[in-house]
């Protein structure tokens, strides 16, 4: 068998000799067909939204970059959809999700990448939108220490939850989870922030913000709960009669010195 190699794929210098060919064109045959293979297809998953809210309802596509396609997916056993779809996508719609651990998986066979199977799956965020604070004094005194906690919803994965607290506009602390956890188990992540009562805290605005992290430092408002401080200044006991032995002083040392003037003015005039 001759194999005649075409000249506008791979060329070849004219002064290069036969047994110098194949060391010239085996390399550049093998980066070829390196370069094809791990390029291959793509598989991109879309959901809107981002994330979910329970029991509200959502949309997955699946795209591939494979001409002939054989797409697949399996959710969970009597989850209810309406799919549309094309030569290579297809849209599932689901009415109302009622799983905490929601994954969107999308499976492509392409039978022009010699039956190359590729798998990818996104696991939703879902959601609740309760957010609880425990309610600090009706009257917070000055100078005296206090704490606000927040409860964040229930959101799975748990690391996908932000719970921040503001004064008024300005952050002052934030708090997540590095752990995932699990679908079934009902974990509430708490922040407790704590303070000292200050005079401009009176009528101050802290509020509790809940956010889903969507990647990307990309992120999503879910709920917010928010409290209006009321603060006072209490004098302790000790401290107003110290105020008072010193009026008093002041007052008998006032006195002493009036009663001294005087008399000196009167021995003047009756001198």
């Amino acid at each position: 068998m001759i194999c005649e190699i075409e000249p506008s794929i791979f060329p070849i210098p004219a002064t290069m000799h036969k047994g110098a060919v194949y060391s010239y064109i085996v390399p550049a045959v093998l980066a070829f067909w390196i370069q094809t293979i791990v390029t291959g297809f793509e598989i991109r998953i879309n959901t809107n939204p981002s994330a979910v809210e329970f029991g509200d309802s959502l949309e997955v596509n699946c795209t591939t970059t494979c001409t002939d396609p054989i797409i697949n997916v399996e959710y969970k056993p009597g989850t209810q959809l309406h799919r549309t779809n094309g030569s290579n996508w297809f849209t599932d719609y689901f009415p109302t999700v009622h799983t905490w651990d929601f994954a969107a998986p999308c499976t492509v066979t392409c039978k022009s990448e010699s039956s190359q199977l590729k798998e990818e799956k996104m696991v939703v965020t879902v959601y609740n939108r309760e957010v609880n604070i425990t309610s600090p004094p009706e009257v917070l005194e000055v100078n005296r220490a206090y704490s606000l906690e927040c409860i964040g919803p229930r959101v799975y994965p748990n690391n996908k939850l932000i719970l921040t607290w503001l004064r008024g506009s300005e952050i002052v602390q934030s708090n997540s989870t590095g752990e995932q956890g699990y679908p079934d188990e009902d974990k509430r992540l708490r922040n407790v922030f704590s303070f000292t009562a200050s005079v401009s805290d009176d009528g101050q605005v802290y509020t509790c913000l809940a956010e889903v992290d969507l990647g990307s430092s990309n992120r999503k408002r879910i709920a917010n709960s928010s409290v209006t401080l009321q603060t006072h200044y209490q004098t302790s006991v000790r401290m107003l009669a110290a105020q008072i032995v010193g009026l008093i002083s002041a007052a008998f040392v006032a006195s002493a010195l009036l009663c001294c003037i005087i008399t000196y003015l009167y021995s003047l005039f009756r001198n």
